[in-house]
């Protein structure tokens, strides 16, 4: 098919092919985009991982892409770099850049912690595609704690009240909110109420994130009898 194009000097025919919409320098290009290689990544403690970047197409000219990660968990990770940048004429595997997530190593028994990566502001042109942020569990590499009770004893003395104290210790703080559950069972011909007292007789000791040792305290009466004592266990 042809057109026909009338001009001052004469008439011009034009295949169909010549009329092609082309851009003009008034139009806004397609905007590059941006995204994360994966969405979730997943390591122990004390383990590093690597996290893509990647830019669609050829940005044409230099653009940095700022990353930014959770602030409430700051101290359990850092990252290699907090911003990754491309360069004009860009293409293939140079469209992919990498940061290095590394995450944090301690002695503390606690629970997975989910590290969010984002994209900060970015630069003219360049738009977020999914995905645009990345998840990063980290999961504790510590051993759970364990518990000990003490055995303590007391002299009860001929009359009035002496208190027993029976500690449970934990070998590791830990942030899972541990807890043991107890009883207090008698020795011999102790009597509840008579040679001793507590309440409740079992229960339970939960452990907060910066406890090490709980207490169980025995009310002891003095008297002229002798009797065996109580002793506290774990069920």
């Amino acid at each position: 098919m042809w057109y026909f194009l009338v001009l001052a000097s004469g008439i011009v025919m034009l295949p169909v092919a010549a009329l092609a919409w082309v851009p003009t320098a008034n139009e806004p290009p397609t905007p590059v985009t941006v995204s994360f290689g994966k969405s979730d990544y997943r390591l122990d403690e004390g383990q590093t991982v690597d996290v893509t970047i990647t830019l669609s197409a050829d940005p044409g000219r230099t653009v940095e892409i700022p990353i930014t990660g959770s602030s409430d968990l700051a101290n359990e990770y850092s990252l290699s770099a907090s911003s990754v940048t491309f360069e004009a004429g860009d293409s293939g595997d140079a469209l992919t850049e990498t940061i290095t997530f590394t995450a944090s190593d301690d002695t503390r028994d606690e629970v997975s912690e989910t590290v969010i990566l984002q994209f900060g502001a970015l630069p003219a042109g360049v738009a977020p595609a999914d995905p645009d942020r990345a998840s990063v569990l980290i999961d504790d590499n510590d051993g759970t704690p364990t518990v000990s009770i003490d055995s303590p004893s007391v002299a009860e003395g001929d009359s009035g009240t002496t208190t027993l104290t029976f500690t449970a210790t934990l070998s590791a703080a830990s942030e899972r909110s541990p807890y043991i559950s107890y009883q207090v069972t008698k020795e011999g011909t102790a009597s509840w109420s008579t040679d001793y007292y507590v309440q409740p007789l079992e229960g339970k000791l939960t452990f907060s994130s910066t406890e090490t040792q709980k207490t169980v305290a025995i009310t002891v009466y003095g008297d002229t009898v002798i009797t065996f004592g109580a002793s506290l266990r774990r069920f």
